[in-house]
């Protein structure tokens, strides 16, 4: 399909247009591609990660059919315009493969391996991350199972590994069950990894999710380091907001934000973020200073999907207003269908276009199951 041009709806305008902004959409991939986030290359190439999967004939003792996950990377050589074919990555096992890109060009990935993958005899979730010198095209794997999990224990990690101030990096890692959670940290690029079990003062004591799945890393100038963790709703609920009546599963979760101001050895409660169904946040920090925040509608408020608003840093981490000029970079998911993923991040160009993926479901197929009706696309936009 070629690229198409239409509007960014500005919802509660105050200093963006009222009438949206410009977007160009270059669809990707084939029916199925699924989680979409992209990262720029030092040179200047943007390299996108996805996946996709399908059920097996062959049934697990449970009774369900055990399935089979690719990750997919596509490159692009022009700004995002066109786009390679996705190559399925032979030595990266999968799910909701996550790039991060290190300061000297190496390249980490994160991954989990679902507990239904006929690859995973384990038969609980299992976490990786990979590693790359070469651009993604071969990757070394690292499981990420600390010694202080009993054997079984399913472990999740948080979405990005975060490069800090000092060249170390962090990622996280909680288990299913009660069990500590985890820093992972590397002084080596992500060669060889240290862990330790950490503190998070203000979490619940009956909180049994796994606490750094999904967490979005971010620090801040003035060194600190701040943690966008998606929460059980149940468990942790807005203090003063009652849970909604109709959720889908985990679709309502939220976001809260942990802070760290001793290198992520101990972390307490900071914040809420947005809404019920708020997840799958990143931050950017835009060439003219202002922070850009990039985060998924998975429920509740129409139109689910990629959203995205402007803050700016504090001393103490960062500012965001979910009143007012909301970006709906994405609400192509019918109403009354699920969540097509959402998912991706933004990143910015050197000419300062900003480039968003991210999968959604088609409108043709709406009673089809799992991710065979989802599509992705590509957004490049620019901010006034």
């Amino acid at each position: 399909m070629p690229p198409t041009t239409d509007t960014i709806a500005v919802r509660h305008p105050h200093t963006l247009p009222a009438d949206g902004l410009p977007a160009e959409r270059i669809p990707l991939g084939s029916p199925s591609d699924y989680k979409p986030m992209v990262v720029q290359r030092p040179d200047g190439e943007l390299l996108l990660t996805a996946f996709r999967g399908y059920e097996l004939e062959k049934k697990m003792p449970s009774g369900r059919a055990y399935m089979h996950e690719d990750v997919l990377f596509l490159r692009s050589a022009d700004d995002g315009r066109s786009w390679s074919d996705p190559g399925v990555a032979a030595d990266v096992l999968p799910r909701e493969p996550y790039l991060c890109p290190l300061s000297d060009g190496t390249l980490l990935l994160t991954m989990h391996l679902h507990p239904r993958d006929h690859r995973n005899s384990a038969g609980h979730v299992q976490t990786y991350i990979y590693r790359s010198v070469d651009g993604g095209r071969t990757w070394v794997a690292c499981p990420l199972t600390p010694d202080e999990y009993r054997p079984g224990t399913g472990a999740m990690s948080s979405r990005n590994s975060l490069e800090l101030q000092d060249k170390s990096v962090i990622l996280g890692i909680s288990s299913m069950e009660d069990q500590p959670d985890i820093i992972y940290r590397s002084h080596d690029q992500g060669l060889t990894w240290a862990h330790e079990p950490v503190t998070v003062h203000g979490k619940p004591p009956e909180y049994t999710d796994p606490l750094w799945a999904e967490t979005f890393f971010w620090q801040n100038r003035a060194g600190r380091i701040l943690a966008l963790c998606r929460v059980n709703q149940k468990q942790w609920p807005i203090e003063g907001k009652p849970l909604p009546e109709k959720v889908h599963y985990d679709q309502a979760e939220r976001l809260i934000v942990l802070c760290s101001d001793d290198h992520g050895h101990s972390w307490q409660v900071h914040g809420n973020m947005g809404d019920y169904g708020t997840m799958y946040p990143s931050i950017v920090r835009l060439q003219d200073g202002r922070l850009l925040l990039t985060y998924t509608v998975r429920s509740l408020d129409l139109p689910l999907g990629v959203r995205a608003v402007v803050g700016k840093e504090t001393e103490d981490g960062f500012w965001f207003s979910f009143e007012h000029d909301i970006m709906i970079i994405d609400g192509k998911t019918p109403e009354g269908n699920l969540s097509g993923g959402g998912f991706g991040n933004t990143i910015q160009l050197n000419d300062g276009t900003l480039v968003t993926p991210y999968s959604y479901r088609n409108a043709d197929y709406p009673e089809a199951e799992g991710t065979q009706s989802v599509h992705m696309e590509i957004a490049r936009w620019r901010l006034p």
